[in-house]
């Protein structure tokens, strides 16, 4: 037997317990009714108690209490054996719940999701597509996302887990904290509340004081943070301000988003931030982050600012910053927001000087119409040009329409513009629509793949080279702005061209910098707002221009670009060890023909390798470009085993 806590004392008892000193039943005061003759009893209880004076036997009575072991009401409604189910929770068609699992209120297991093997999952919390929960707790409002991996762990409330992380058994995440991707907590470590991990960290030891090691507000895009769980409208309102205040006063501010109500939901805060300032908004609307860097300058406004679900996870929130040019913001720019909305020291405007609000409508009309004065849309118009575009119509309805108004030419849309089976279906209705062109547009239209009149893919490699050779026909002696990514037959292409190719930073501030200060002309007004490798409808436009221009089909001018042969590949590696391996391998290279760039570009007879750090991640990409698949294969291989030596040397 054991003492349960649990006493029945008469009133009058209690005035035997001494004020001026430290008292204790089982110590001080029942020692002292037995000294003193009193009577004293105890009873064994039947039924189950715990101690639950330690997180080890938190955890153990919830699996007791999932095991039946304890008479008590669970929560839920009683679906399976061993499954209990909240009250308007969401369990998707193919998520796995294995019992005994109890799904709170509100929560929602995604497609691909496995929870159980002795799980609490509460109320409104989120798991997303092949992340596996077993034998934990979690809290109210946890995130859990795509593939991360929570084993015997206690999760408190507002957590959120990003895609890849691992938190192992024994371990305890508290309220607020965030644990980046990939990031993984060990064995029966603890964080306090209100902590972030980087994505790629390892935590051996417990995280007490300090925020941890968190990077940057700002990553390569600018603002990034799951959606409505970081990304709040509480956080995107202080956001707006913090940016509004870095601004001159009076002005006015961009906004827009895309059609996600999460980007929506996002852009309305940080207008409320911006007009709180004493700023004026004007409201976009809809739209792609093109059409937001076109707008700034053709409003005069002094900056914008564009929110969009996150290409790489729909669960993500980006927020992009621009300048009065329309370019991304630079870092001083980046500091003194992060600055500010740290310190939270905003210009409040009084009453009377709350910024307006105004929606700008037609300017996604404005921005087509300047693409189809930067390209002969005669030409287009008159080619006849059949296109079958895949594409999200939520997302580019408008776009897209108003690019077939303006160019003349016929597309015809399909289904498929993501998932794996996309470009097979494309080349399918490619052929059973005897088209010239196929293409696939990402939801906020910068990217492109294309399928020819055959129905083959055309490489990205060639697609660029297409759209740079394009450029370079319709403006001689011209030049094009390519990232240090892109591959030497762009040089090959200008060669032959008269033209030249201007190297950037792989980064869109970047590409747009250079293209300014080297007059990349792009129409009439050569702005540098129309930049192809940001912005996929000019470069549709550009390249049907090239069509029609030269009457042959787009597998003979792709077959007519310079052979490229590229290899990507990424090597994980520790925040902390970036640097000092980035360091070695430049003392390494020091007598070899190196390119700094953006990473270190090294270049041999067989070809070239460029090792990028990533500016968000933890881990180096790694570029090769050869004469043959296998030798860029063979040459990417060495500059991985030379990142690995330096890793083993900075450790």
């Amino acid at each position: 037997t054991v003492n349960t806590g649990i006493y029945v004392l008469e009133p009058d008892v209690m005035e035997l317990v001494e004020t001026a000193r430290e008292s204790d039943f089982s110590k001080n005061l029942f020692p002292r009714l037995l000294g003193d003759g009193y009577p004293m009893f105890g009873y064994v209880a039947e039924g189950y108690w715990c101690d639950v004076g330690n997180l080890e036997q938190y955890r153990n009575t919830h699996l007791d209490i999932l095991d039946g072991r304890v008479r008590v009401g669970i929560p839920g409604e009683l679906v399976d054996e061993g499954v209990w189910i909240g009250e308007g929770a969401e369990i998707e068609t193919g998520a796995v719940l294995r019992p005994p699992v109890l799904i709170g209120p509100g929560a929602r297991v995604e497609k691909g999701a496995a929870a159980g093997d002795y799980s609490v999952i509460g109320a409104a919390s989120i798991l997303a597509g092949g992340c596996s929960v077993r034998r934990s707790i979690l809290w109210p409002s946890v995130f859990v996302g795509q593939n991360a991996q929570v084993h015997a762990a206690i999760l408190a409330s507002r957590v959120s887990v990003k895609a890849g992380a691992s938190i192992l058994e024994g371990a305890v995440v508290g309220s607020g904290s965030s644990i980046g991707e990939r990031a993984q907590v060990k064995s029966g470590v603890k964080i306090w509340p209100d902590k972030a991990v980087d994505g790629g960290s390892q935590v051996n030891a417990s995280l007490v004081w300090g925020a941890s090691c968190s990077k940057r507000l700002f990553g390569r895009l600018g603002v990034a943070g799951l959606s409505n769980i970081e990304v709040t409208p509480d956080f995107s309102a202080r956001l707006g301000a913090a940016h509004a205040s870095c601004l001159p006063a009076g002005c006015t501010v961009t906004v827009s988003s895309d059609v996600h109500p999460a980007s929506k939901m996002a852009k309305a805060s940080l207008a409320c931030g911006a007009m709180s300032i004493g700023v004026t908004v004007a409201d976009l609307g809809d739209g792609t982050t093109a059409v937001a860097r076109f707008a700034v300058p053709a409003l005069q406004a002094a900056g914008g600012v564009h929110a969009r679900i996150s290409p790489a996870d729909e669960n993500v929130t980006v927020i992009e910053f621009l300048d009065s040019a329309g370019v991304n913001i630079d870092k001083a720019l980046e500091r003194k927001i992060e600055n500010a909305l740290l310190a939270e020291d905003y210009r409040r405007a009084p009453a009377s000087r709350i910024g307006g609000l105004f929606s700008e409508t037609g300017v996604t009309a404005l921005y087509l119409d300047a693409i189809e004065r930067a390209v002969d849309a005669e030409l287009i118009r008159s080619a006849r040009i059949l296109v079958v575009a895949g594409y999200d119509e939520d997302y580019l309805r408008d776009v897209m329409s108003l690019f077939t108004e303006a160019l003349g030419c016929t597309v015809i849309r399909t289904r498929a513009f993501g998932g794996a089976w996309a470009m097979a279906e494309l080349a399918d209705a490619v052929a059973a629509e005897g088209a010239h062109v196929g293409v696939l547009i990402d939801r906020n239209a910068e990217r492109l793949a294309l399928v020819d009149e055959r129905g083959a893919s055309v490489s990205n490699e060639d697609a660029l080279a297409l759209v740079c050779s394009a450029m370079l026909k319709s403006h001689a002696g011209g030049a094009v702005v390519v990232p240090v990514t892109a591959p030497g037959a762009i040089e090959k292409v200008a060669a032959g061209l008269r033209g030249r190719v201007v190297r950037s930073q792989a980064n869109p501030r970047s590409m747009m910098e250079k293209a300014i200060e080297a007059r990349v002309k792009m129409g009439e007004a050569s702005v540098p707002q129309f930049q192809p490798m940001l912005d996929g409808v000019f470069a549709l436009a550009v390249l049907l221009e090239q069509l029609a221009a030269e009457k042959a089909p787009l597998s003979l001018a792709a077959r007519a670009m310079p052979r490229s042969y590229m290899t990507r590949r990424l090597v994980d590696c520790p925040w902390q060890s970036k640097g000092r391996v980035m360091r070695h391998l430049i003392e390494e290279t020091d007598n070899e023909n190196v390119q700094l760039i953006d990473g270190i570009k090294v270049y041999t007879d067989q070809g070239w390798t460029l090792i990028l750090p990533d500016s968000e991640d933890p881990v180096f990409h790694v570029y090769s470009e050869a004469a043959s698949q296998e030798i860029a294969e063979e040459i990417a291989g060495v500059c991985i085993s030379r990142i690995a030596e330096a890793m083993g040397d900075a450790e």
